[in-house]
């Protein structure tokens, strides 16, 4: 091997490039699959990271951000359903026919209010992280709760509607999970400013 000219990366030499044709020759390009390979995360603050290195350790994780709007400010709420202030009806029409595709799913079955929690938080910021917008999150229906309340469902619905990203929710049909998921869709990504 040789130095390329600005002598930073190694470079192949014609006796390389020769063995490497003649040791594929025969090699089948692979199809491509049709998967969407996702680009890096960008890189967050440090005080981001810092909150990420607590939660992949075990600390309390903090809580999802909350909106600076008072809870009566939503347009729509319900057990049901959930539309952010400022954003029309029209959002959770569009949402329950498929306007945005789920891309992305979580399922908190088996988790305690406190995993449950951190997980969701986790989720929604990795999601946040790669622009996904249309996710499900499945919580069930809580039917194995002591007394037959619902708890996890009732905390992670309740905890959506505190959170900035989620602009809205809705039950999912039956043949997604019913009562025991909501389809949500997150808040755009931000564009980075041009220079």
């Amino acid at each position: 091997m040789r130095k390329n000219l600005d002598g930073l990366q190694p470079a192949l030499s014609a006796d390389d490039i020769a063995l490497f044709r003649q040791a594929t020759r025969f090699v089948t390009p692979i199809r491509p699959s049709g998967r969407i390979l996702l680009p890096p995360a960008p890189i967050a603050p440090r005080t981001l990271l810092r909150q990420r290195r607590q939660w992949a350790s075990g600390s309390e994780p903090p809580s999802p951000p909350r909106s600076s709007l008072p809870e009566s400010c939503a347009t729509i709420r319900d057990d049901t359903r959930y539309v952010s202030a400022g954003r029309g009806p029209d959002l959770i029409h569009d949402l329950k026919r498929g306007k945005w595709p789920m891309q992305a799913s979580l399922d908190l079955h088996g988790s305690t209010l406190d995993q449950a929690h951190a997980r969701l938080s986790r989720f929604l910021a990795s999601c946040a992280d790669h622009g996904i917008r249309g996710v499900q999150i499945v919580h069930g229906k809580g039917l194995g709760s002591k007394n037959g309340t619902p708890v996890l469902k009732k905390s992670v619905r309740h905890w959506l509607t505190e959170t900035d990203t989620v602009l809205a929710y809705v039950e999912c049909a039956e043949a997604d999970g019913g009562a025991g998921a909501v389809h949500a869709l997150l808040r755009a990504p931000a564009k980075p400013p041009r220079h």
